[in-house]
């Protein structure tokens, strides 16, 4: 299958190929602007996705203004000297997991204080009811009261957070630090207003004396530049009862998310590939409409040479 055109706005990331492949991590090239797949590598390392990109002739590359990305410090610099012209942006959704990931372990690390008594109320919370620090505060069944079976009446899951918040001050901490990044991450405004707001956002995590969210607030600060980029809205294309669409998005890794799940479907109905180049032409005829077989013909035949 042919390479797709860049397109002005583009996300890159990987996916989970196969543990039995000598690459276990392939990448994925999308266009951001129209939702298609541009590309898709057999491995996530530097020296291919340069290569990659090299081949591609310079007026193309020159299109693409915006480049969305994960904090994955490969893809910043093989991008900065192929797109030196190009705006990178840090995938939000990124951001925020690795936040969570730190309110987890601080989780772990307190639930760890009260493991010789395992009936406790505070072990039941910090290990059945992990779910309440990441849900979202606005769901009806967040003030819905139910019976719980630990505490033998009803509860609604804003008291039984409250509960598990009381057991330990970093917790409540760095959940409270959680939260203000949310809120921080779902406001629009300028560029200038946002970089100002993120710098309050790195103090407050630096300053927080958790040695895992002062991590957190180091990443902040490396990625800050490019976290603040992903404010910027450009143009996509959408479709919509046979029509196209055109709105202001924030630049993201959302649509190559969604593809990513279509491609793990491909991979379990296949009960997994061994020959990427089949996986990949699947790929793209499968999730690009408009996909066009290349004229050329291969030095090496796409079929496997059988032992």
């Amino acid at each position: 299958m042919k390479r797709n055109t860049l397109t002005e706005c583009v996300c890159i990331d990987e996916f989970f190929f196969s543990r039995y492949a000598r690459k276990k991590y392939a990448l994925l090239i999308l266009s951001f602007t129209n939702g298609k797949i541009i590309d898709i590598l057999p491995t996530r390392e530097k020296h291919v996705i340069s290569s990659s990109f090299r081949k591609i002739p310079i007026e193309e590359r020159k299109i693409v203004k915006y480049i969305s990305i994960d904090m994955n410090n490969v893809y910043k610099d093989v991008v900065s000297v192929y797109f030196p012209w190009a705006t990178i942006c840090v995938d939000s959704f990124h951001v925020m997991k690795n936040i969570n990931k730190a309110l987890d372990d601080i989780r772990l690390r307190v639930m760890k204080k009260f493991e010789l008594n395992k009936r406790s109320d505070e072990y039941y919370l910090l290990k059945f009811q992990k779910r309440l620090l990441f849900m979202d505060l606005d769901d009806d069944s967040y003030h819905k009261k139910k019976r719980n079976h630990h505490f033998k009446y009803e509860v609604t899951d804003r008291r039984k957070l409250e509960m598990m918040l009381a057991i330990d001050e970093e917790l409540t901490l760095a959940y409270e630090l959680k939260e203000s990044y949310l809120l921080f991450n779902h406001r629009d405004g300028s560029l200038d207003e946002k970089r100002e707001e993120l710098e309050i956002q790195i103090n407050r995590f630096i300053n927080s004396n958790i040695p895992e969210m002062i991590v957190i607030g180091f990443t902040l600060d490396n990625w800050k530049k490019e976290i603040t980029n992903s404010f910027i809205r450009t143009q996509k294309k959408y479709h919509v009862d046979n029509k196209t669409k055109t709105i202001y998005a924030r630049v993201s890794n959302g649509p190559i998310e969604g593809k990513n799940k279509f491609i793990k479907i491909i991979l379990k109905l296949a009960n997994g590939y061994s020959n990427f180049s089949r996986f990949r032409n699947r790929a793209m005829y499968v999730l690009n409409k408009d996909s066009i077989a290349s004229d050329e013909k291969l030095e090496n035949n796409v079929k496997r040479t059988i032992k």
